[in-house]
């Protein structure tokens, strides 16, 4: 979805997840956002200090996330047992 703040226009990514009773009908909607990937775009678009410090937080956030969700190296795995 696209969604703008204070102006500036940024693209949401998000997942929404039903589920249902037994008559069909729906019983819960949650919906996920990547907030983080929302904050890095808005960053992006802004000028000035405040856009250069939100630059600066949002890549610090970021790594911190990305850490540990290396993809393993050398050769792939092979069959079970």
């Amino acid at each position: 979805m696209t969604q703008t703040y204070r102006g500036i226009a940024y693209r949401a990514p998000v997942v929404t997840a039903y589920e249902f009773d037994g008559s069909a009908r729906i019983r819960r909607l949650r919906s996920y956002y990547d907030k983080l990937a929302i904050e890095e775009q808005i960053a992006a678009s802004l000028p000035g200090i405040k856009g250069w410090l939100l630059r600066k937080v949002t890549r610090v956030l970021l790594a911190q996330g990305r850490t540990g969700l290396e993809t393993p190296t050398g050769p792939p795995p092979t069959g079970v047992g």
